[in-house]
């Protein structure tokens, strides 16, 4: 029984197979006659798509990089161009030090100059000052001890000898 069972059985087994093989190559004639066109063109409309994403994404790179280097080159020229300001900078810097160190240095000497002419005025007309009182002073003393009073070239050549014996003995201290 069970050998008849697994002959009916295969037997129907058999024509169930044969069955299910014909509808599975009707159904593929039938999807090569309707369906494989449309499949096919929507693969190979699906691989353009993917092929222009890839171009796309390739040139967009290639553009960025090409960005990059662009923005490197002008980054380097700006650093280029910082370090030669900053390079004058410095040498304008020690330019003006230079010369207002010079300035100083000649408003200084100026300074000195102008004090050693206010000096010498001073002492000069010190000096004229003295000379004057010491010639009035001379004069009334020799009026007194002379007794008359003495004409102008007189009492000049007595004032500058005094004045000459009073700036001898000063040297000699």
């Amino acid at each position: 029984m069970m050998f008849n069972q697994l002959v009916i059985g295969s037997a129907t087994s058999a024509g169930n197979t044969l069955v299910v093989l014909v509808s599975f190559l009707i159904l593929l004639l039938l999807l090569k006659k309707f369906a494989w066109k449309p499949v096919t063109e929507m693969m190979e409309k699906r691989s353009e798509t993917i092929a222009n994403d890839l171009d796309g994404a390739k040139q967009a790179q290639k553009k960025a990089n090409e960005l990059v280097a662009e923005q490197q080159n002008k980054l380097a020229a700006l650093q280029q161009e910082s370090a030669k300001l900053i390079e004058q900078a410095q040498v304008n810097a020690t330019r003006m030090e230079k010369e207002m160190i010079e300035e100083a240095k000649d408003s200084i000497a100026q300074m000195k100059k102008q004090a050693k002419m206010d000096i010498a005025f001073e002492r000069q007309q010190a000096l004229d000052d003295i000379k004057n009182e010491v010639s009035v002073l001379s004069l009334k003393i020799a009026e007194k001890l002379i007794g008359k009073e003495l004409d102008t070239a007189t009492h000049a050549k007595l004032v500058d000898e005094f004045i000459e014996r009073l700036a001898d003995s000063n040297e000699t201290k």
